[in-house]
């Protein structure tokens, strides 16, 4: 996210002017604020997409452990002291 931050501020900026972004206007901010060529399938529709994302979810899940801040835990056990 912080590699990409000028690229989720644009696009963030552009939808709060805008309704919806179009697969050209995500092409035409995405080549000019991305830090990375960007990965586009043509012919995909949405549900390709989704599917897509859905397993980079999942397989991100898979391959990161999953760590706990207990400093940010809340006991629901225990009476709050104000």
């Amino acid at each position: 996210l912080q590699r990409e931050q000028k690229l989720l501020l644009s696009l963030s900026d552009f939808l709060c002017d805008n309704r919806m972004l179009r697969k050209n206007d995500i092409k035409r901010i995405a080549e000019r604020d991305m830090s990375c060529n960007l990965d586009i399938i043509e012919g995909g529709g949405c549900t390709f997409y989704r599917e897509r994302l859905k397993r980079q979810v999942k397989d991100f899940q898979v391959s990161k452990p999953s760590v706990v801040h207990y400093e940010n835990v809340l006991s629901l056990n225990k009476k709050q002291q104000d």
